[in-house]
């Protein structure tokens, strides 16, 4: 079932980033899959929310990530027990002979800028270089403070000043108006026409308390349990995991890769990077998992880095061990790959369960609230070696069982949103082996939603005189959900086949128990009083075979 995500919290509102799940809704993943001192791994960490919970929940945790601002922002929030005495003690030094100084024009042009002047941005930035971000006074004030910042002798405190700088710097440029920055708000470096110039040391001050909030937040819940025995962030790719963690050592994967063309992280991530001396290579561009980029990378050219990246989670990963896959994308060929990429690894898929985001709309998602799609799925996969089973897919109209899905959401729901929609279909598909076939004849289905049915206020509504269940004929529709039914469960007594097929029939003529039993022989054999599917291999020339273990 899908779980409540809460706001963020004083740990992560220290430090923005590109994407970030609630909180609570990885802590409920780890809770169920794991148990204190078990080993919990994030090959995509983002910034740490994986690692942070598992270490709150007394589980020890390895975060992996190609970019060094990601590893950077984790690890900071994730150490503890930090001196807050030490860290307020720095803060107002540099607050002390910040107050001293003022701009001066001939003093600014002395100071050595090279380091931001040499680093090219992206091509789609609206300016050329990382200076050009500035204005001159905001480069000086964050000159000065860095140059404090690097006086500091104690290292843990100089790196969480550092990130204090570096939370700074989403604010301190001409990218930033009426409250939001551009790399996160479209994801590239974009330059408003109207410039908003904001005080440095007002938004320094700021998030120092941010700061200082959430360290004494992990202080509490982490404290001492933080060593480099529970915590290890590594500063790699996803696609050489067994180059650095050894295999069958991981206890559960909770993971949320790169969704295709979405974010260039890499990218996105320069204006930080040149400012905290990060450098990232062509090497490590090579190996992200991304569409696009820098390097424009295509959609094949991902999926292969991201099956590959799969490959490396099911060696390091424990034998019967789960992992979790959280994915937002509405491609079906990006769901096919994920699916697919991670069988081809020797996973079995288990089930796709449909999950709320707590995240304000993105900018794209405003300006196309057809084609962004809110919230996300989490896909679970279990590391076992099953007796492989072939079975064929419903023969159904594919476009059939889509509308059939849409049409009952719409019904339930009295009009239902495209996302919702999404999220009732991806899981169906995934469910019954159906999204290769998904992929082949129908990759976006808004399309075939819009012929289909009407869209009033962003929902979509059933057409004027529309016959309700007309998609599907009713045999084949208990064909296709009794299919789905015991590939996920693997058997099921009649009791449960009738109370969980009946809801999902409500829109159309419901069938009787006979005619429930007529279709239960066809594709199941009784075992133990109990039904599951015939181990016999089904031909058919209108779609190919899918294993479930493919």
């Amino acid at each position: 079932d899908s779980i409540e995500p809460k706001k963020h919290v004083a740990r992560y509102s220290m430090h923005r980033y590109f994407t970030r799940r609630p909180f609570n809704v990885v802590q409920e993943y780890i809770k169920h899959f794991t148990n204190p001192g078990d080993v919990v791994l994030d090959p995509y960490v983002g910034t740490g929310v994986t690692v942070v919970e598992a270490l709150v929940l007394r589980r020890r945790a390895m975060g992996v990530d190609i970019a060094p601002l990601s590893c950077f922002i984790a690890k900071n929030i994730a150490i503890s027990p930090v001196d807050i005495e030490k860290f307020k003690k720095a803060y107002h030094i540099i607050r002390e002979i910040y107050q001293k100084e003022k701009f001066d024009k001939v003093k600014f042009e002395k100071i050595n800028l090279s380091f931001l002047e040499e680093v090219k941005l992206p091509d789609n930035a609206d300016v050329k270089t990382v200076k050009e971000l500035f204005t001159p006074k905001q480069l000086w004030a964050l000159c000065l403070i860095m140059k404090e910042i690097n006086k500091i002798n104690d290292n843990i405190i100089k790196d969480l000043m550092k990130f204090t700088f570096s939370s700074t710097l989403t604010f301190t440029n001409i990218m930033y108006n009426r409250g939001s920055s551009s790399p996160f708000a479209v994801y590239r470096y974009w330059v408003p026409k109207e410039l908003q110039e904001v005080d440095v040391w007002d938004f320094f001050s700021r998030r120092y308390k941010a700061v200082l909030k959430g360290k004494e937040e992990t202080n509490s819940l982490i404290g001492k349990f933080y060593n480099e025995t529970n915590c290890k962030i590594f500063n790699k790719s996803a696609t050489e995991l067994t180059k650095f963690i050894p295999e069958n050592s991981i206890d559960y994967i909770f993971t949320d890769p790169p969704y295709g063309a979405n974010i260039a992280y890499l990218d996105l991530s320069t204006m930080w990077d040149a400012w905290l001396g990060f450098k990232v290579d062509k090497k490590e561009r090579e190996q992200e998992v991304i569409e696009g980029g820098t390097l424009k990378k295509s959609q094949e050219d991902y999926i292969n880095l991201l099956t590959k990246s799969f490959r490396e989670m099911y060696d390091v990963l424990k034998k019967d061990k789960w992992m979790s896959v959280v994915f937002h994308h509405k491609e079906l060929k990006l769901w096919n790959a994920v699916v697919n990429g991670a069988r081809e690894a020797g996973f079995e898929y288990v089930n796709t369960v449909s999950q709320p985001s707590v995240v304000m709309p993105t900018f794209r998602k405003i300006q196309s609230p057809l084609r962004a799609l809110a919230g996300e799925l989490i896909i679970n996969f279990k590391k076992s070696k099953r007796e492989k089973v072939n079975i064929i897919p419903v023969q159904s109209n594919l476009k059939g069982v889509i509308l059939n899905t849409a049409e009952r959401l719409i019904i339930q729901k009295n009009g239902a949103t495209t996302d919702e929609i999404y999220h009732a279909i991806i899981p169906e598909l995934l469910d019954a082996n159906l999204i290769d076939l998904a992929v082949k004849e129908i990759n976006d289905i808004i399309p075939l939603l819009k012929k289909e049915f009407d869209l009033d206020n962003n929902k979509w509504q059933l057409k004027k005189d529309a016959k309700i269940g007309s998609q599907i004929p009713k045999r084949d529709r208990i064909k296709f959900y009794l299919t789905s039914m015991l590939i996920r469960e693997k058997e099921l007594d009649m009791d449960k086949i009738i109370a969980s097929l009946m809801p999902l029939l409500t829109n159309g003529h419901q069938p009787d128990n006979k005619e429930i039993m007529e279709v239960l022989e066809e594709i199941a054999e009784p075992s133990d009083g109990k039904w599951k599917l015939k181990k016999q291999k089904f031909e058919s020339k209108q779609t190919s075979l899918m294993n479930i273990n493919q």
